[in-house]
This record gives structure tokens, C-alpha cells and sequence, in this order.
């Protein structure tokens, strides 16, 4: 064998991706050697009482106080109660199997952190089978399709009256009165910043979405404005959350939905990541059905739910 052969077989045996791609083999053959074996059925059930729910409710959401835990336990509708137990039987059995592989320590970072190791190397699995075919994208993208939509956007100036300076009646007084100079005047769009009074958030929009103009408005006014058309005429007095407006539209552009050519690539990637993740959770669903959940009391109180 050459030198430049062994050479080249050197470097490739230091590459890190080798190296992962060993060690997910070797977890993946271990992990599956795990889930066949079921001879021992004590370890393969998840005793669920009192006291553990609790304890996983002060460590998931920090309430580290008795009283404040088990009335929050005891609040629970059915739904939420059982959603939690599902919460606790799939971190319990996840890191059991964590567990398995040797990783283990008693204390609760090192559980989560045990819990993590696992659900990655599950991540890494589900995401060398996620790569979408043609057919499975078109149909992400007929399921998904008004994500895909574009807003539609607007471009305008207003001028500003406030209701905080002035009383509401006359606060829409002088913006009325201002309607007729603005008109009168032509005042164009670049003019606006210099009548009326200062807004909270500034003068000019440009191709804005309605989002972000009702966060600004109002929602009436929002929907007020977008169903303008626009015009070289100053409008209003539109009333806000703020006080009264008066607005020059100048542009509006229809909210349509893209051709699936134009968003192909996003859509696929999308769809990878939903095909990503369904399978993960098979995954995880398929560890924590080889466990029998056991509901039993614990400190002479019984156990909460169904």
C-alpha cells in the first residue's frame, strides 16, 4: 500500500462525522437490543402517584412550595391532569432508557440531561429518514397552503390627534378641522411629519401588514384602513386606541398565495422538519408503550385523576 493511500485512510478515519455516525450505530444497535428485551416486567412499569406528580410539577415549572404544588395538582381538569401524567410516563421512560446505557446519576440535571442525550440521538435517527419524496411535498403544501399566503400591505401617513391631550370630543374637533387644511393644502405624503401631534410610533408606513398596523391602532382601524383604496386625498378622522388620525393611502397591494414553484424550496424543508419530528415522536411513543403504567397512592392520599 502506498504511502499517499495510507495516508488518505489516516485522515478519513480522524473525521468527526465518522466518528458520529459510529457512535449513533452503536447507540442505535444497543437501543434496539434494549426495546426486545422484555423479560423484566417490573422495570418495564411506571409506578404514577401523588408524590411524584408533584415532584415533577416543582422542577417542570419551578414551584417549589407545597402548598402552591398541590393546589395546582388538585386544580387540574381531567384533560390537563391526564396531559400531564402522559408528561411524566414520557420523561420516565425516556430516562430509563437513558438509564440503560450506562449514563446514569441520581439527580435531577443529570436526569434531564440524561433525557436529552437520548431524545438526540432519536432526533439524529428521525432526521436520516425525513427526506420528503416529490409527492409528499405537494401535499404538505395543499394541507398547509394559507401559511404559504402573502399578506396583503399598505402604504400611508396620518396625522395624529391625541385623546391623552385632549378630551376625546375635541381631539376629533381639531383633527376634523386639520382634514380640511390638509386637503385644502395638498399636503403630500413627506409633508405629513409636520402637522398634527407626536405618535408613539412614528408617521410613515411603508408596505406594512395588517399585524403590525393593528398593534400600532387598533383593530378597527386597522381593518378600517385596509379597506380603502388608495388616493391622493387626505381621509378621517379615523379613531385609534391612541386618539384620531387622518390618513393619506397611497398604496395598497392584495394579500395572494404564491405558486407552489416560488415557496418549493421552503415547502421542503418544511416538510423535512414535520416529517422530522413525526417520526421522532413514533419513536418516543414506541419507548414509552413497553412500559405498564401503574397508578398506585402514596402518603395515605389517593392518587389524583382517572
Amino acid at each position: 500500500m502506498s504511502v499517499a493511500c495510507k495516508s488518505r485512510i489516516a485522515a478519513f478515519l480522524r473525521e468527526p462525522l465518522l466518528h458520529f455516525l459510529l457512535l449513533g450505530a452503536t447507540l442505535f444497535t444497543v437501543y434496539q437490543h434494549i426495546r426486545q428485551d422484555q423479560a423484566d416486567p417490573d422495570r418495564r412499569t411506571i409506578a404514577v402517584n401523588r408524590d411524584k406528580l408533584l415532584s415533577f410539577i416543582e422542577y417542570r415549572l419551578r414551584i417549589f412550595d407545597a402548598e402552591r404544588s398541590n393546589a395546582y395538582l388538585d386544580s387540574l381538569p381531567s384533560p390537563e391532569l391526564q396531559r400531564l401524567i402522559d408528561a411524566y410516563v414520557r420523561e420516565e421512560a425516556v430516562y430509563r432508557e437513558a438509564k440503560t446505557l450506562g449514563l446514569d446519576q441520581e439527580d435531577y440535571v443529570a436526569r434531564l440531561r440524561l433525557v436529552q442525550q437520548l431524545e438526540s440521538a432519536l432526533r439524529g435517527f428521525a432526521n436520516m429518514q425525513a427526506e420528503p419524496t416529490a409527492q409528499e411535498i405537494e401535499q404538505y403544501y395543499e394541507a398547509h397552503k394559507p401559511e404559504y399566503a402573502v399578506e396583503p400591505r399598505v402604504r400611508f401617513t396620518h396625522v395624529f390627534f391625541s385623546s391623552d391631550m385632549h378630551a376625546s370630543s375635541q381631539a376629533e374637533a381639531l383633527a376634523r378641522q386639520e382634514l380640511l387644511r390638509l386637503n385644502r393644502d395638498r399636503v403630500r405624503f413627506e409633508q405629513a411629519p409636520a402637522h398634527g401631534e407626536h405618535f408613539l410610533y412614528g408617521v410613515n408606513y411603508i408596505q406594512r401588514a395588517p399585524e403590525l398596523v393593528a398593534s400600532h391602532f387598533g383593530t378597527e382601524m386597522q381593518r378600517q384602513l385596509f379597506d380603502l383604496e388608495p388616493s391622493q386625498i387626505w381621509r378621517g378622522p379615523f379613531r385609534s386606541l391612541h386618539g384620531y388620525h387622518l390618513v393619506l393611502l397611497v398604496d395598497k397591494q392584495p394579500g395572494y398565495l404564491p405558486p407552489f414553484e416560488q415557496v418549493q424550496t421552503r415547502v421542503a424543508q418544511e416538510t423535512r422538519d414535520a416529517k422530522r419530528d413525526a417520526r421522532f415522536e413514533e419513536e418516543i411513543r414506541s419507548i414509552v408503550t413497553t412500559y405498564r403504567v401503574q397508578m398506585e397512592p402514596a402518603s395515605g392520599r389517593a392518587p389524583p385523576g382517572p
